[in-house]
């Protein structure tokens, strides 16, 4: 199960920004370290010569925090015997996370976020001992508003999720996997992470259609109805000569008894391969909301090649606010207002690629819906420009600094940066659209 949850990141790489984590090659590094964001995580992918160890962390995760995460590890090798070797040598590796350790043997782990600090050094050993990579990743300095605050002794559960995807059940939780868990159809599921106001699991593999979730914390229990969607995707060629069509055909089971709109996003993995009718990247709303939905799409080859789809259910615009109840209680549940879920506010903390080099942005502050930001970038190897206060509107897309350059003066400009690789995406959305964008994607991926 887990081996399958990790193949899955790594064929989403390509959409992920290289946002808030950096390698620091402070030694000879003998790993890499790739940044994974979604479904409520963000998670490290470490490279190594034995094979890869994914660490799951909270993507809420806020300093002082009490949290916990969860390692995952897929070993290489070209036949069993090599696997086992390489499994072996993986288990025996250490994370060390603000100087706590967490054996991959284990499988997950409790740590405590210093405080008054909004960098987190992660540290990762072999069973040597031998420091082999190095990452720094940003935690927030206040913890992001609850959106079921304002109802005590609540959570939100969602009424679906893709099988085999996470799932975010958001409310009051210690932070530890120990007093918590989630259950679909009376099974408890993978915990990946949990923080104080959040536990992101894995929705089963082997169940579809309308059951029960069932979320523990402590002494207290919330259930709801649930709903499980899956997805699959047939092309009748996988390698294509130019000139040539085929055709994708995505189809989604276990809409029975579903009455919130679904939403499915499709992405074209190969988009200097192939053409996906309707576009490249494009979110489909499921018209037909019980049974099964199929949909038939053309795919055109630009020129000759390998390529592949991949297809995801977005979160639901409406989470269900359930009360907590005491564990053996037959009091009825009442049912609290439903709120929609709230996107997480577009940051442009960060590494963007820009016309100067490499631009890096940290938001020190935010009020009135504006972010309080400085920073730097490379121009070149003996050249960097120092932000020293900006502010970033998300709104408007664009961000006002002044800068200072060795070569140069104190002044004031006005930049919309545009990672690269939305620069398709520019042309469809206009330039005001691009950052709000940039900072859903990310969200989105699991969801």
């Amino acid at each position: 199960m887990k081996l399958r949850v990790l193949t899955l990141v790594a064929l989403l790489l390509q959409f992920i920004f290289h946002l808030d984590i950096d390698c620091q090659p402070a030694y000879s590094q003998t790993a890499t370290a790739m940044p994974v964001n979604g479904g409520g995580m963000s998670a490290i992918l470490f490279n190594t010569k034995n094979g890869q160890l994914r660490v799951n962390l909270p993507d809420d995760t806020s300093e002082g925090d009490t949290i916990s995460g969860s390692v995952i590890i897929e070993p290489k090798g070209r036949n069993q015997t090599e696997q086992t070797k390489n499994e072996d040598e993986l288990n025996g590796y250490v994370v060390e996370i603000a100087d706590q350790k967490a054996p991959c043997r284990l499988g997950d782990f409790k740590c405590v976020m210093p405080t008054a600090n909004n960098i987190v050094d992660l540290v990762l050993k072999d069973k040597k001992g031998t420091r082999v990579c190095s990452t720094s990743v940003k935690i927030y300095d206040k913890p992001p508003p609850l959106p079921c605050a304002k109802y005590p002794g609540t959570c939100m559960l969602p009424p679906f999720a893709q099988a085999g995807w996470p799932i975010q059940c958001r409310g009051p939780c210690d932070g530890d996997f120990n007093n918590s868990s989630v259950k679909v159809a009376g099974k408890e599921l993978v915990k990946f992470c949990e923080s104080p106001r959040k536990l992101v699991v894995e929705c089963p593999n082997n169940v579809q259609g309308t059951t029960t979730i069932e979320m523990r914390e402590g002494n207290a229990i919330a259930t709801g109805k649930f709903t499980i969607l899956a997805v699959d995707l047939k092309c009748g060629l996988t390698d294509i000569e130019r000139g040539k069509t085929t055709t994708l055909t995505v189809t989604v089971w276990g809409l029975d008894g579903i009455s919130e709109p679904v939403d499915l996003q499709i992405n074209n993995l190969a988009p200097g391969i192939v053409q996906l009718d309707g576009g490249d990247k494009q979110t489909v709303k499921l018209e037909k909301q019980t049974g099964t939905w199929t949909k038939a799409m053309n795919v055109s080859a630009i020129r000759s090649g390998s390529f592949s789809f991949v297809a995801w259910v977005l979160e639901p615009p409406i989470i269900n606010v359930t009360y907590f109840q005491p564990l053996g209680s037959t009091r009825p549940v009442e049912s609290p207002p439903q709120q929609a879920s709230q996107p997480a506010t577009p940051s442009i903390a960060g590494t963007w690629s820009s016309t100067y080099g490499p631009m890096t942005f940290e938001v020190s502050n935010q009020s009135n819906g504006l972010q309080q930001v400085k920073g730097h970038w490379q121009q070149a190897a003996d050249k960097q420009g120092k932000i020293e206060e900006g502010v970033y509107d998300p709104e408007a897309g664009t961000v006002n600094f002044s800068y200072y350059e060795q070569f140069g003066l104190m002044c004031t400009v006005q930049r919309v940066l545009i990672c690269p690789l939305m620069e398709e995406h520019l042309k469809e959305r206009g330039r005001r659209q691009v950052l709000q964008d940039v900072g859903h994607l990310l969200a989105n991926i699991f969801a």
